[in-house]
């Protein structure tokens, strides 16, 4: 989807492959997720005031003109509410699709030593396993990988759920890849791309991807700057 938002004009987008190179926005989104589920992260003694709103997601998001992803799908909800103009487009993938792309993308309990060592060498991964950590509590209410893998579909289906019934329908479209740029082009006010087919990505080939080359720039954090 974000290909083809950016083939129809649209950028930049914030997405988890973004928001994980910019630790202080990690903290923040980390300090909303407290606030949402409290509890949930490392900031459970100091975190206090109410949730997140207009004036917290224009200084995360006000460089985007897209929200996609992790973190910001977590605040779904407050997101509709704190931007009445904006248009909502979801693509529920098939589930059991998704659940393989997703453990791709949720590295949390795949290689916990390695992730570990991590954490102590580079404040960057520290801060995006952090965050991770909280909305894994959070969100998807689980503490351990035995619990998440319990509750993955679960929170997917009610995620979809939650957003197809509070959005008012003139601002949401249930958008499915195969039906190609008519269906988004139309709700977007766009004109369709002359001799561009809509992009079809492999999710897990991207996700493999992205984690390619942040596992690259950790290196290349630690190996500039050292250890934390």
């Amino acid at each position: 989807m974000l290909k083809a938002f950016e083939i129809l004009g649209y950028g930049p987008a914030s997405h988890g492959f973004v928001t994980s190179q910019h630790s202080k926005d990690n903290q923040m989104w980390e300090e909303g997720v407290e606030l949402k589920w409290p509890g949930s992260s490392k900031f459970k003694k100091g975190v206090k005031g109410p949730p997140f709103g207009r004036r917290e997601f224009d200084q995360l998001l006000g460089q985007y003109e897209i929200a996609s992803d992790v973190p910001a799908i977590c605040f779904a909800k407050e997101l509709i509410e704190a931007y009445p103009e904006a248009k909502v487009i979801i693509v529920e993938r098939e589930i059991e699709s998704w659940f393989n792309s997703f453990q791709i993308a949720w590295p949390l309990y795949t290689r916990p030593i390695v992730y570990k060592i991590a954490r102590k060498l580079d404040a960057q991964m520290d801060a995006n396993l952090s965050l991770l950590h909280a909305i894994t509590i959070g969100w998807f209410g689980a503490k351990n990988r035995k619990q998440l893998l319990a509750n993955e579909r679960v929170v997917y289906r009610r995620h979809y759920e939650e957003i197809r019934k509070i959005t008012p329908p003139e601002r949401l479209l249930d958008f499915k890849l195969k039906d190609g740029w008519g269906p988004l082009c139309g709700f977007l006010g766009k004109d369709v791309p002359e001799g561009i087919e809509f992009p079809r990505v492999n999710d897990k080939g991207e996700y493999e991807k992205k984690a390619k080359i942040m596992g690259e720039l950790m290196v290349q954090r630690i190996l500039k700057m050292g250890p934390k």
